[in-house]
């Protein structure tokens, strides 16, 4: 029998795929779509998260195709303020970022099977998964373990009892990969209000991934015309900063952005990444737990102490949640912007510890 099957190919499951494999465990790694595959989110990676590239052997690959992020600058409430990283992020497009770790993992012994899970129970010595293969045919296969790295809307959460509630009135994202900028850096524009945030993440080529993060009632309210929407934001926030850009490429939506499941872990079933927990995309954090919680997830498979995973787990997350709570209060509103500002104008150690939390330093 396999020690586990992983639904789902992202940094989470490609991560958990690999480890397992390095400790010699069999691993099948289910995934619906064919890679390279384009997703223009979690294109930003923090510090943390270039560290553990390099922790899993192939943060030097990907660096000769990555872009530096030295820090962020914000905009907004009649403020400008640029905030320098301790240590740089990368931006680094997805499709890259994927193929790269599943490869890894493909390379160490982990299997790959082209599907879509269906369902996913456990039996009286493992777990199983029901996936749906390209040709309509549908299987049946069980390992000691399973683990949902399938994203946000986690099947195997839900499946499995183990999905939380959503906000449904919380904030979404929506966006894509955007060209035409006359001149792009190395760092990230955010330009705020109280409602939301409008992301300019700088990739190769005159092109950025652009995300605009608001309330669900505005987004609803242009559900007919989002594109338009979209360039109206755009124009408006940036102060017509970049009225030439263009969307190429589809565009992506994602939400609830606040999201965690009501356990992370059942007797012979794990959640990883998105799936466990979705924070605001504002801090960056999403690839960092992805990876971060693949590595307790493989570290507590291997030793047969599976139940002290959601713990572990509990802890990491914590730490960044707390982080990303911190960075919406300093970004929704007015006075603390301000006050923000004025603190990396004439004390910027004091907003040194946030930083840090943020970007995984």
């Amino acid at each position: 029998m396999l020690t586990a099957l992983v639904a789902g190919a992202g940094p989470a499951g490609s991560t958990l795929a690999l480890l397992l494999s390095r400790a010699r465990k069999g691993v099948c790694v289910y995934e619906r779509a064919q890679f390279p595959r384009v997703k223009p989110c979690g294109e930003y990676l923090s510090a943390g998260s270039v560290r553990l590239l390099y922790e899993l052997g192939v943060g030097e690959q990907l660096a000769r195709r990555a872009r530096p992020v030295r820090g962020v600058r914000l905009h907004g409430y009649g403020a400008e303020t640029r905030i320098d990283f301790p240590d740089p992020g990368w931006a680094l497009s997805r499709a890259v970022l994927d193929e790269a770790l599943l490869e890894a993992a493909l390379s160490e012994g982990a299997r790959r099977v082209r599907a879509h899970v269906e369902d996913c129970s456990e039996t009286a010595d493992g777990a199983r998964l029901a996936v749906r293969l390209p040709d309509g045919t549908r299987e049946e296969v069980t390992a000691f373990v399973v683990a949902g790295a399938d994203g946000l809307h986690s099947i195997v959460a839900r499946k499995c009892g183990l999905a939380g509630a959503r906000d449904q009135a919380g904030r979404f994202a929506f966006g894509g990969h955007y060209r035409g900028f006359a001149r792009l850096d190395e760092y990230i524009d955010m330009f705020v209000h109280p409602r939301g945030y409008l992301a300019v993440n700088p990739l190769d080529g005159g092109t950025a991934n652009v995300m605009l993060v608001l309330e669900r009632r505005d987004i609803e309210s242009h559900r007919e015309e989002l594109d338009a929407f979209m360039q109206e934001q755009i124009r408006e926030l940036s102060g017509g900063r970049f009225d030439d850009i263009s969307l190429f490429g589809k565009r992506v939506a994602a939400g609830p952005l606040s999201y965690r499941a009501q356990r992370a872990a059942a007797n012979r079933v794990v959640l990883v990444g998105d799936a466990a927990c979705f924070v605001d995309p504002f801090t960056g954090q999403g690839v960092y737990l992805a990876m971060a919680g693949a590595r307790i997830a493989a570290e507590c498979i291997v030793s047969g102490g599976l139940r002290a995973y959601e713990e572990r787990l509990r802890d990491e997350i914590d730490s960044r949640t707390r982080a990303a709570r911190s960075v919406r209060r300093f970004i929704g509103s007015a006075a603390w912007a301000r006050g923000g500002a004025m603190l990396m104008r004439y004390a910027p150690w004091a907003l040194r510890s946030l930083v840090s939390g943020v970007t995984g330093t």
